[in-house]
C-alpha cells in the first residue's frame, strides 16, 4: 500500500510542470556588462591565468561542495577590528591580508558568487570596488544557477598562490555620517533605504531608534532580483529606481542595517550605469543608535514606488 502511494506521489510530482528557468542576460543588457557574468561565461574560463572565484557562502556550504577552482572568503575577517560599529569594513592592511592569502593581485579578475542572489557576493565587491580593484564581477543567479545547468562541483579546496593587492581606497565610494547629514536637503543627493517597509517606517527596530533618513526613499534590496536570483532586466531596474526620485543624474547613497543589504543595490546602480553611488557603510547600524541624528518614522515621502515585490 505504501509502496503503491509513493509510486503515486511520484507520477503526480513528474507531472507537475516546471516553470521555465529566467534567460540569462547577455553581455549587452546592461551598462556596464562587465560587472555581471553568465554561468556560460564562467565555465569557459574556469582555470584561466589571473582568474580568481570566490566563495561568499558559509563555510559548511563551501565544504558541502562549490564551483572546482573556488576559494571561501570570510567576509567577518575584512570588518573593521576596532569599529563600535558592526560591519565597517577593515583598513588596508586587513583587507590586502585577506585577500592576497586567497591568490587576488592588482591584475585578476575576480568573480565572486553566493547562495542567495548575490547579497554576499556583493558586500564582497563593493569592498573590492572600494579599495580599487578593476577587473571584479558577480556571477548572476550564484551557485543555485550554476547547478541547474550540471555543471561540475567539487569539495576539493585548490591550492592557490599568494597574490600582491595593492588596495588604494576610493572615498567617492564610501558614504560616512557627516556626508549625508550635511547633504540631507541636497536636491541632487538621493539616498535610498534598502531595508524593509517595516524597517524603514519603524515597527521593526533593529537599533536603539527605529525610523529612516529624512528624505530617503525606500527601495527594498529584494525588487532587484528574479523570483529564482538572478537580476531583473536593466528597463525594469532602471523604472524601480526612477519611480522613487532615485535618477542616475543624483548621487545615489544606499543604506540598510549593517551595509549588506545596501551593497546589492550599490551593485545594482553601478550595474546599470548610475555614475554617483556610495555606500553608507555604517548604515542603520550607526545613525539609529546616535540619538543627535534626526529620525522619521511611518511612510516616507511621495514619490516611493506604490507596488512591492518581496
Amino acid at each position: 500500500m505504501l509502496s503503491g502511494i509513493l509510486l503515486f506521489v511520484a507520477a503526480c510530482a513528474q507531472a507537475t510542470p516546471t516553470p521555465p528557468p529566467t534567460p540569462e542576460p547577455t553581455a549587452v543588457d546592461y551598462s556596464r556588462p562587465g560587472l555581471l557574468v553568465t554561468t556560460q561565461w564562467l565555465e569557459e574560463r574556469l582555470g584561466s591565468p589571473d582568474f580568481v572565484l570566490l566563495d561568499a557562502r558559509s563555510a559548511e556550504r563551501y565544504g558541502r561542495g562549490h564551483i572546482p577552482g573556488a576559494v571561501l572568503i570570510d567576509e567577518a575577517l575584512t570588518w573593521e577590528p576596532e569599529s563600535q560599529v558592526n560591519r565597517i569594513v577593515g583598513p588596508p592592511d586587513v583587507t590586502k591580508e585577506v585577500l592576497e592569502s586567497l591568490g587576488v593581485s592588482d591584475e585578476s579578475q575576480v568573480v565572486i558568487y553566493d547562495d542567495s542572489g548575490g547579497l554576499w557576493a556583493a558586500r564582497i565587491f563593493w569592498m573590492l570596488d572600494y579599495y580599487g580593484l578593476q577587473r571584479i564581477a558577480i556571477l548572476n543567479g550564484g551557485f543555485p544557477k550554476w547547478k541547474t545547468g550540471d555543471r561540475a562541483v567539487t569539495a576539493d579546496v585548490p591550492q592557490v598562490s599568494r597574490g600582491n593587492f595593492n588596495p588604494v581606497a576610493q572615498p567617492e565610494k564610501l558614504a560616512t555620517q557627516d556626508y549625508i547629514l550635511e547633504r540631507l536637503d541636497d536636491v541632487n543627493v538621493g539616498i535610498c533605504d534598502t531595508r524593509s517597509q517595516a524597517e524603514y517606517e519603524g515597527t521593526d527596530v533593529r537599533s536603539q531608534r527605529g525610523g529612516h533618513i529624512p528624505g530617503s526613499q525606500n527601495v527594498e534590496w529584494l525588487v532587484n532580483l528574479n523570483p529564482d536570483g538572478t537580476f531583473k532586466p536593466q528597463p525594469e531596474l532602471e523604472h524601480l529606481y526612477a519611480a522613487a526620485g532615485l535618477n542616475p543624474d543624483k548621487e545615489v547613497i544606499p543604506l540598510c542595517q549593517t551595509g549588506v543589504r545596501s551593497a546589492h543595490t550599490y551593485f545594482t546602480l553601478r550595474l546599470i550605469g548610475y555614475p554617483q553611488v556610495r555606500l553608507y557603510d555604517a548604515s542603520w547600524e550607526e545613525w539609529g543608535n546616535d540619538p543627535s541624528t534626526p529620525v522619521k518614522t511611518g511612510p516616507g515621502k511621495p514619490g516611493r514606488p506604490l507596488h512591492r515585490h518581496h
